[in-house]
């Protein structure tokens, strides 16, 4: 149901996080090897203040009260397993 597809989006998630961290450190110490500290440095700052820049350009449709069903949906959820 809905709860599989979000658990498997929220694993796909932290594993995407991971995996880029793993291949962020890898590709930095590689790039010591080649420029300076300062240049490494400056691209690794780089590539997240352009994704804040595009952010301001996703455009999202507000939901309505979609916090407070998600809330309801767990404290239901964790009450069953009582």
């Amino acid at each position: 149901g809905e709860q599989a597809t979000t658990g498997a989006l929220q694993s796909l998630c932290w594993g995407s996080s991971a995996f880029g961290g793993v291949l962020s450190a890898y590709a930095s110490g590689a790039a010591l090897e080649v420029v300076s500290c300062r240049e490494v440095f400056k691209a690794a700052a780089f590539f997240p203040l352009l994704v804040a820049g595009i952010s301001f350009f996703i455009e999202e449709e507000q939901t309505q009260g979609a916090l407070r069903g998600g809330v309801r949906a767990v404290a239901d959820s964790f009450r069953e397993r009582l």
